[in-house]
Formats: C-alpha cells, structure tokens, sequence
C-alpha cells in the first residue's frame, strides 16, 4: 500500500496500520474467549447449535452467580454485581 497525504497531515497508511491494529487485537480476543470457554472442545466432535453454544456460556454464568461476580436478574439473563463491577 503505498503512502497517500490527506489533507491535516495525517498519513492514511499510518491510519490503517492503526485500524489493522486494533482489527487483529479484538480477534486475539475473541480467540483467548472461545478458548477460556471451551468452544473449540465443544467443536471437536462435530457441528454444535447456537444454543449448546450458550448453554456453556449460560453455566459459566450460574458458576460466577455463585460467587457473587453476577446477578441471576431473569431467566438466562445476567448483570454484573457490585463485585463484579469492581474487579471486572
């Protein structure tokens, strides 16, 4: 990509190196979560639905309600507590 000026001099290759960046962060990201909950051991035997996706999510979720990191405010829904707030 070669080096184009834009007009309060600010170069756009510098921009989207920056972008790209940020772009391959959030997937490292996501990449140590799926990881943390186990998705690519739920994968291994084969295709897995959406919902046996969440359940594994959803349990992780009970497990912290217990400890007080989150709040069961409704069925299959969660918030943070004040724990979870100040530590999260």
């Amino acid at each position: 990509m070669g080096t184009a000026f834009c007009g309060k001099g600010v170069y756009i290759k510098s921009v989207a190196a920056g972008l790209e960046a940020r772009v391959r962060f959030a997937i490292s990201q996501a990449l140590r979560v799926i990881i943390e909950l186990g998705i690519p051991d739920l994968l291994a035997d084969g295709e897995r639905s959406v919902d046996e996706l969440a359940a594994t999510t959803d349990t992780i979720a009970r497990l912290l309600g217990g400890e007080g990191v989150v709040q069961d405010v409704a069925r299959r829904h969660f918030t943070l507590s004040d724990v979870g707030t100040e530590y999260l």
